[in-house]
C-alpha cells in the first residue's frame, strides 16, 4: 500500500493470471478510481458511483468490468484503440483463454482520453499517455508521485509484443517518450509483479 495525506493505494492480484488491480481510496476510504478490475473486486466497492481506468484491452485486466458495470455506475476512462479493441474477442484474447469470451463489456458511461491529457477525478489529479506496444489501446496514468504502467512496463520482464495488436516498433517509440515522462514520477505500479521504485527502470 502507497499513501500519502490525501490517499492511499491498494494493489491487488488477481488469479490465475496474476494480473494487478489497483484501488486509490480517499482519506475518508471512498474509492476514488479503480484500475484494470479483476473479477474479485467487485467485493470490494463501497459506494455506488464508481471511475474505472483501463491501461489496455487483455482480459486479465478488464475481467471484473462486466460485474461492476451490471451492479454500480461505472464511467469508463480508456484510450480510443482500447475502446475499438474490447469487445474484439480475438484482440483482448479471451477467446483462446477463457470458457467465456468477453465481447460485450463496454459500459455507456466513458470517456476516450487523450495523450498528455489531466482529468481531474474526484479531486485527484491523473495524467494520461498513450502508451502502445504491448497493445494498441496502451496508456500509462499518472498520479501524485507513481505512474500505472499496466503491461507497458514491468520489473525485470521483457515485454511481449507479439499478441494481436502488439508492435515492437510502437513500444520502442513509446519507451523514448516514457525516459522523459518518468522524470516526473518516482513509483510504478505495473500490471503485473510487484511496485517498484523508477531508479530501478532502464530504459
Amino acid at each position: 500500500m502507497f499513501s500519502n495525506s490525501n490517499f492511499f493505494v491498494e494493489k491487488h492480484t488477481n488469479s490465475p493470471f496474476q494480473s494487478n488491480t489497483y484501488i486509490i481510496y480517499s482519506k475518508n476510504n471512498k474509492i476514488i478510481a479503480i484500475i484494470d478490475p479483476g473479477e474479485s473486486i467487485y467485493e470490494k466497492v463501497n459506494c455506488e458511483n464508481l471511475n474505472v481506468i483501463l491501461t489496455h484491452e487483455h482480459f486479465d485486466h478488464i475481467s471484473g468490468l462486466q460485474k461492476l458495470s451490471t451492479n454500480f455506475f461505472v464511467k469508463l476512462f480508456l484510450s480510443q484503440k482500447c475502446l475499438e479493441n474490447i469487445n474484439n474477442s480475438k484482440i483482448n484474447l479471451s477467446e483462446y483463454i477463457l470458457k467465456n469470451k468477453i465481447d460485450e463489456i463496454l459500459p455507456s458511461n466513458f470517456k476516450i482520453v487523450d495523450d498528455n491529457e489531466l482529468i481531474i477525478i474526484n479531486d485527484l489529479a491523473f495524467r494520461f499517455y498513450i502508451t502502445p506496444g504491448h497493445s494498441e489501446g496502451g496508456i500509462c496514468i499518472g498520479f501524485d508521485k507513481y505512474i500505472i504502467t499496466g503491461d507497458t512496463i514491468l520489473n525485470s520482464k521483457k515485454i511481449v509484443t507479439n499478441l494481436p495488436g502488439g508492435s515492437k516498433e510502437q513500444l520502442k517509440n513509446t519507451n523514448i517518450k516514457l525516459k522523459y515522462i518518468l522524470k516526473n514520477y518516482d513509483y510504478i505500479l505495473p500490471g503485473h509483479g510487484e511496485i517498484f521504485p523508477v531508479s530501478y527502470l532502464y530504459l
